[in-house]
């Protein structure tokens, strides 16, 4: 008889399978809130509290922010920014020439004209809105980081 026999392949009852799914299809956050936070250790506890974290800052950074010089509420998601990164090139190859308003959509008051000095005023304004939530981030990494004890972490909120 030339049969081969195959090694038999493992897979987990299905009920584990479909959780190993759902899993998949929480965020950082949701997928924290579900550990059982004193049953794993502190190092694992430490990494999904800094992936729940990023969670946060990603959000923080993509949900925008309000313009001092106009009170114009942006966007910032990764597609916004990008569109800032064009808009701001074309400004820069123009070499000081760029005149033409700046049609731009808001969150709160639909399209809107800018002039150049106001775009970059924004520009300024989403550079800095950028750089606080990162710093927020880094300073309660560094808390993560340091933590002693599982209650510690858990105590750590963004």
């Amino acid at each position: 008889n030339d049969v081969e026999t195959q090694e038999p392949v493992f897979r987990p009852p299905l009920s584990q399978q479909v959780q190993q799914l759902e899993n998949k299809l929480l965020n950082a956050n949701e997928r924290y809130q579900q550990l059982d936070k004193f049953t794993i250790s502190l190092d694992e506890l430490k990494q999904f509290k800094l992936e729940q974290l990023k969670y946060f800052c990603s959000e923080a950074i993509y949900g925008g922010f309000i313009s001092s010089v106009n009170e114009y509420e942006f966007g910032f998601n990764e597609l916004d920014q990008a569109n800032f990164t064009q808009q701001t090139l074309l400004i820069v190859a123009a070499g000081g020439n760029y005149t033409a308003p700046i049609a731009w959509k808001t969150k709160n008051s639909g399209v809107v004209e800018l002039t150049v000095t106001e775009f970059n005023t924004i520009i300024n304004e989403a550079a800095a809105h950028k750089l606080t939530q990162q710093n927020k981030y880094w300073q309660l990494e560094q808390e993560v980081l340091q933590a002693a004890a599982p209650n510690e972490v858990d105590a750590i909120v963004w």
